[in-house]
């Protein structure tokens, strides 16, 4: 890796008094990030976050698994999809937990 082949080969150059190459951390999730600060561009596989650390909202799992599938749909139900009401979730043990709107309730925001 060479670093004047730039951020899309997957490094980031530093200027601490000389030139270096650093792969991106981007946890799998991203081959690009900023070539100033190494923050991850473009992150895929429903992540977000600097690093792609981060699940999506809708979204819960590990993103730092470095897996295309660390970040899973949330189970809860969708209640008015033309609101693009995105219910969020997280995973408790082997559960998970959706966290329901207001004058919802229910394993998956059903009732």
């Amino acid at each position: 890796m060479r670093p004047s082949d730039g951020p899309d080969d997957g490094s980031w150059m530093t200027l601490a008094g000389r030139r270096e190459c650093v792969a991106c951390s981007c946890n799998g999730h991203s081959d690009q990030c900023d070539p100033v600060d190494g923050v991850c561009l473009n992150c895929q596989h429903n992540t977000e976050g600097s690093n792609c650390e981060i699940c999506s909202p809708g979204y819960y799992g590990d993103a730092t698994s470095g897996e295309p599938y660390g970040c899973l749909q949330c189970p809860c139900l969708n209640l008015d999809p033309l609101q693009n009401n995105i219910i969020t979730c997280y995973q408790r043990e082997r559960d998970v937990v959706c966290l329901c709107p207001e004058g919802h309730e229910g394993d998956r925001c059903e009732r």
